[in-house]
C-alpha cells in the first residue's frame, strides 16, 4: 500500500480533502437546516462535528445507518427531543 501512497502528488490529495471537508460542510448544513425547521436548533460547529463523526462511523461500521445512529445518539443527548423525533427528521 505504501507504495501507492508515495505515488500521489501533494496538490491531488490537498484537493481530495478540500473536497471531502466541502461535502462535509453541505452535509451540515443541509442537517441544521432540516433540524432548524423541525425545532431542534443546533450552532454550526457542533452540526459539522456530527457530520465528520457520523462519516467516521458510517465508514467504520458496515451498512449505512451507523453514522446516523451516532449523530440521533448526541442529538438526543443534547436536546430534550425524544429518538423517534430525531430519528424521523434525520431519515
Amino acid at each position: 500500500i505504501w507504495t501507492y501512497v508515495r505515488d500521489i502528488h501533494p496538490l491531488q490529495l490537498l484537493l481530495v480533502v478540500v473536497l471531502l471537508s466541502l461535502a462535509q460542510i453541505a452535509g451540515a448544513i443541509r442537517m441544521r437546516f432540516i433540524l432548524g425547521q423541525s425545532g431542534i436548533p443546533i450552532d454550526m460547529r457542533y452540526a459539522i462535528k456530527l457530520g465528520y463523526l457520523g462519516g467516521f462511523f458510517n465508514f467504520l461500521l458496515p451498512g449505512g445507518v451507523g453514522g446516523d445512529a451516532i449523530k440521533i445518539f448526541f442529538l438526543k443527548k443534547n436536546t430534550s427531543h425524544g429518538y423517534l423525533f430525531i430519528l424521523r427528521q434525520l431519515l
